[in-house]
């Protein structure tokens, strides 16, 4: 008997959804607030090399495929900012991001 190579078709792109926890009768459990571009000052596209820590990410960073990277609303620290430009690999005058700066009165608000 003799065996044909039989062409193997793409999967689809598996999307997995996480399930929020169970809801506990009587328990309040509060949503964490994510900030909207309508809550941050100063909102403008920004080359990677330009951003400076403190500024805040005013829109979800994503990689090609999709993923996730960064939140809306993170604080863009010294750290991250190295990890993405490392990330960038020499090319952080391509990459963009959307960021922006919280009102100072808000900020104290939060605390």
């Amino acid at each position: 008997m003799r065996l044909t190579a039989v062409p193997m078709l793409p999967l689809p792109h598996t999307i997995i959804h996480r399930q929020p926890p169970p809801r506990v009768p009587g328990v309040h459990t509060p949503t964490p607030k994510v900030p909207t571009t309508q809550e941050l000052k100063n909102v403008h596209m920004c080359a990677l090399q330009d951003v400076s820590p403190g500024q805040v990410l005013a829109r979800d960073l994503r990689d090609r495929e999709g993923h996730l990277l960064l939140s809306t609303g993170v604080v863009l620290k010294p750290t991250i900012l190295e990890r993405l430009k490392e990330v960038a690999g020499g090319h952080a005058d391509s990459y963009h991001l959307w960021i922006g700066e919280r009102d100072a009165a808000q900020a104290k608000a939060r605390a």
